[in-house]
Protein backbone atom coordinates (compact mmCIF):
# COMPACT_ATOMS: atom_id res chain seq x y z
CA UNK A 1 0.00 0.00 0.00
CA UNK A 2 2.78 2.00 1.04
CA UNK A 3 3.95 1.90 -2.61
CA UNK A 4 0.26 2.90 -4.36
CA UNK A 5 0.23 5.89 -2.08
CA UNK A 6 3.69 6.94 -3.20
CA UNK A 7 2.88 6.28 -6.93
CA UNK A 8 -0.74 8.24 -6.23
CA UNK A 9 2.01 11.39 -5.34
CA UNK A 10 0.95 10.95 -1.05
CA UNK A 11 3.33 13.15 0.70
CA UNK A 12 5.94 11.37 2.63
CA UNK A 13 3.88 12.66 5.88
CA UNK A 14 0.62 11.66 4.92
CA UNK A 15 2.09 8.36 3.78
CA UNK A 16 3.27 7.99 7.56
CA UNK A 17 0.22 8.91 9.28
CA UNK A 18 -2.29 7.03 7.44
CA UNK A 19 0.15 3.77 7.11
CA UNK A 20 0.52 4.46 11.28
CA UNK A 21 -3.39 4.13 11.67
CA UNK A 22 -3.52 0.94 8.70
CA UNK A 23 -0.76 -0.98 10.20
CA UNK A 24 -2.57 -0.90 13.57
CA UNK A 25 -5.88 -1.80 12.16
CA UNK A 26 -4.45 -4.88 10.46
CA UNK A 27 -2.49 -5.96 13.48
CA UNK A 28 -6.11 -5.65 15.31
CA UNK A 29 -4.51 -3.16 17.97
CA UNK A 30 -7.52 -0.51 16.73
CA UNK A 31 -7.21 3.17 16.25
CA UNK A 32 -6.80 4.64 19.84
CA UNK A 33 -8.60 7.99 20.91
CA UNK A 34 -6.34 10.29 21.78
CA UNK A 35 -7.16 11.26 25.33
CA UNK A 36 -7.95 6.85 25.87
CA UNK A 37 -11.21 7.88 27.11
CA UNK A 38 -12.46 5.06 24.87
CA UNK A 39 -11.22 1.88 23.75
CA UNK A 40 -9.71 1.70 20.44
CA UNK A 41 -11.67 1.40 17.00
CA UNK A 42 -11.87 -1.96 16.13
CA UNK A 43 -9.36 -3.35 18.65
CA UNK A 44 -9.13 -7.15 18.49
CA UNK A 45 -10.44 -7.29 14.87
CA UNK A 46 -7.69 -7.58 12.41
CA UNK A 47 -8.67 -6.12 9.38
CA UNK A 48 -8.63 -7.67 6.33
CA UNK A 49 -9.03 -6.24 3.00
CA UNK A 50 -12.40 -8.09 2.31
CA UNK A 51 -13.86 -6.37 5.45
CA UNK A 52 -16.51 -3.73 4.80
CA UNK A 53 -14.88 -0.73 5.34
CA UNK A 54 -17.97 1.52 4.69
CA UNK A 55 -19.10 -0.24 7.65
CA UNK A 56 -15.77 0.48 9.31
CA UNK A 57 -15.82 4.17 8.72
CA UNK A 58 -19.60 4.35 9.74
CA UNK A 59 -18.43 2.98 13.08
CA UNK A 60 -16.03 5.58 13.51
CA UNK A 61 -17.93 8.33 12.76
CA UNK A 62 -19.91 6.88 15.78
CA UNK A 63 -16.96 6.09 17.89
CA UNK A 64 -15.65 9.98 17.49
CA UNK A 65 -17.83 11.82 16.18
CA UNK A 66 -16.75 14.93 13.87
CA UNK A 67 -16.70 17.61 17.15
CA UNK A 68 -14.29 15.42 19.20
CA UNK A 69 -11.86 14.79 16.45
CA UNK A 70 -9.05 17.95 16.51
CA UNK A 71 -6.85 16.07 13.75
CA UNK A 72 -9.77 16.97 11.08
CA UNK A 73 -10.20 13.61 9.98
CA UNK A 74 -6.28 12.32 10.33
CA UNK A 75 -7.59 10.10 12.79
CA UNK A 76 -9.43 7.49 11.02
CA UNK A 77 -11.31 8.82 8.06
CA UNK A 78 -8.09 10.03 5.87
CA UNK A 79 -6.39 6.83 6.48
CA UNK A 80 -10.00 4.85 5.90
CA UNK A 81 -10.55 6.56 2.74
CA UNK A 82 -7.30 6.19 1.49
CA UNK A 83 -7.75 2.16 2.20
CA UNK A 84 -10.88 1.89 0.02
CA UNK A 85 -9.18 4.20 -2.70
CA UNK A 86 -6.13 1.20 -2.71
CA UNK A 87 -8.96 -1.60 -2.46
CA UNK A 88 -11.06 -0.22 -5.53
CA UNK A 89 -7.63 0.77 -7.47
CA UNK A 90 -5.34 -2.30 -6.80
CA UNK A 91 -6.99 -5.19 -4.35
CA UNK A 92 -10.21 -5.70 -5.88
CA UNK A 93 -9.38 -7.77 -8.11
CA UNK A 94 -7.76 -10.48 -6.90
CA UNK A 95 -10.10 -10.58 -4.14
CA UNK A 96 -12.84 -11.41 -6.92
CA UNK A 97 -14.93 -8.62 -5.98
CA UNK A 98 -16.48 -6.42 -9.15
CA UNK A 99 -14.61 -2.98 -9.71
CA UNK A 100 -16.94 -0.07 -10.09
CA UNK A 101 -16.60 1.83 -13.27
CA UNK A 102 -15.55 5.27 -13.31
CA UNK A 103 -18.60 7.51 -13.68
CA UNK A 104 -17.64 9.33 -16.87
CA UNK A 105 -17.36 5.68 -18.11
CA UNK A 106 -21.00 5.16 -17.62
CA UNK A 107 -22.04 8.31 -18.36
CA UNK A 108 -20.81 7.89 -21.75
CA UNK A 109 -22.14 4.50 -21.87
CA UNK A 110 -25.62 6.01 -21.31
CA UNK A 111 -25.32 8.57 -23.33
CA UNK A 112 -24.66 6.35 -26.33
CA UNK A 113 -27.98 4.18 -25.80
CA UNK A 114 -29.96 7.57 -26.77
CA UNK A 115 -27.93 7.57 -29.74
CA UNK A 116 -28.41 6.19 -33.27
CA UNK A 117 -25.40 3.88 -34.17
CA UNK A 118 -24.25 4.00 -37.47
CA UNK A 119 -22.54 0.98 -37.28
CA UNK A 120 -22.12 -2.36 -35.01
CA UNK A 121 -19.60 -1.66 -31.97
CA UNK A 122 -17.59 -4.67 -31.35
CA UNK A 123 -17.05 -3.67 -27.78
CA UNK A 124 -20.82 -3.13 -27.44
CA UNK A 125 -21.72 -6.66 -26.92
CA UNK A 126 -19.19 -7.32 -24.02
CA UNK A 127 -20.32 -6.34 -20.63
CA UNK A 128 -19.24 -2.97 -19.46
CA UNK A 129 -17.01 -4.35 -16.53
CA UNK A 130 -14.94 -6.22 -19.75
CA UNK A 131 -13.94 -2.91 -21.18
CA UNK A 132 -12.40 -1.71 -18.51
CA UNK A 133 -8.71 -1.06 -18.06
CA UNK A 134 -7.59 -3.25 -14.63
CA UNK A 135 -3.92 -1.43 -14.80
CA UNK A 136 -2.60 1.43 -13.63
CA UNK A 137 -4.34 4.96 -13.55
CA UNK A 138 -2.90 6.08 -16.71
CA UNK A 139 -3.40 3.02 -18.81
CA UNK A 140 -0.02 2.54 -18.85
CA UNK A 141 1.60 -1.14 -17.80
CA UNK A 142 -0.07 -4.90 -17.71
CA UNK A 143 -3.46 -5.24 -16.28
CA UNK A 144 -4.15 -7.07 -13.23
CA UNK A 145 -4.54 -10.64 -13.70
CA UNK A 146 -7.50 -11.91 -12.58
CA UNK A 147 -7.72 -14.75 -9.62
CA UNK A 148 -7.94 -16.04 -6.62
CA UNK A 149 -4.08 -14.73 -5.58
CA UNK A 150 -2.85 -11.28 -5.87
CA UNK A 151 -0.03 -10.26 -8.29
CA UNK A 152 2.97 -10.51 -6.67
CA UNK A 153 3.57 -7.06 -6.41
CA UNK A 154 0.01 -6.07 -4.82
CA UNK A 155 1.06 -9.19 -2.52
CA UNK A 156 4.13 -7.39 -1.36
CA UNK A 157 2.76 -3.89 -0.82
CA UNK A 158 -0.20 -5.29 1.25
CA UNK A 159 1.88 -8.64 2.88
CA UNK A 160 0.52 -6.93 6.53
CA UNK A 161 -3.13 -7.58 5.97
CA UNK A 162 -3.81 -11.67 6.50
CA UNK A 163 -4.41 -13.01 3.39
CA UNK A 164 -7.00 -15.97 3.64
CA UNK A 165 -8.98 -17.49 0.91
Amino acid sequence: MEEYLAAEGVSGTNQKRTMRAVRSLVRGDGVPFPKAAKPPLAAGRPLRLSDDLVQLLAEAREWCPAEEDKSRGWLYAHPLKKLMLFKRERGASWLGMPLAPPLSMLAEDMSSDDEEDEGEDEEEGRPLAARLPLGPKDGAGPAAAPGPHPPPRVRSVFAEFAYNP
